[in-house]
Order: structure tokens, then C-alpha cells, then sequence
């Protein structure tokens, strides 16, 4: 299942099953460190669009200034900080106990 197909089956969930996976998720510190349900399904929407833009060799300059590049509608200051934000976690290497 693809990152946009998941997130789609977990927005057609109810709110309590939403709540649950997100709980579950929280335990294996899976949810980008927020609190709150709307906030992980912005941050997995963020990370869709980051995701399919890198894949498909598109530009993170334009989907960060642009909100809709054909009709050249900018982002606001708030979101392109929540993008330029997700890039800059994505982009830390991380690195796993082995032990």
C-alpha cells in the first residue's frame, strides 16, 4: 500500500480507530512528535507530497514556494515553514541501536 492509500484508509476511519492507531503509532514514536490526529494526517500529507516529488524528480524548491505551480499561486509563509521544516527532519541521518 502507498503512502497516499494509507493515508486515505486512515482519514475514511472513524475518529475512534483513528485514535487508536495513532496511540499505537505514539508507542513506537511514529508520529512525527505531535499530539493530535489532524496534526499526524498533516504531517503524513506533507510527507506524501515530499515523498512524490522527490520520486519523481520533481523540483522541493517549487513544491515548497508553490501551492499550485501551473497557476503560480504561492504557499503561505506558514506552509512552506511546515514543508521546509518535514525536509530539514527528513534530510538528519539517522542512526539505530544494533544492540
Amino acid at each position: 500500500m502507498s503512502l497516499g492509500d494509507m493515508l486515505t484508509v486512515f482519514t475514511c476511519l472513524d475518529n475512534s480507530m483513528q485514535n487508536r492507531i495513532f496511540q499505537d503509532l505514539k508507542k513506537f514514536q511514529m508520529t512525527f512528535n505531535v499530539d493530535k490526529v489532524p496534526d499526524f494526517i498533516d504531517k503524513v500529507f506533507c510527507l506524501v507530497s515530499i515523498r512524490n516529488c522527490v520520486m519523481h524528480c520533481n523540483s522541493l524548491e517549487i513544491l515548497i514556494r508553490f501551492y499550485n505551480p501551473k497557476t503560480h499561486e504561492l504557499r503561505k509563509k506558514s506552509d512552506r515553514k511546515k514543508y521546509l521544516n518535514m525536509i530539514k527532519n527528513l534530510s538528519i541521518e539517522k542512526t539505530h541501536d544494533k544492540s
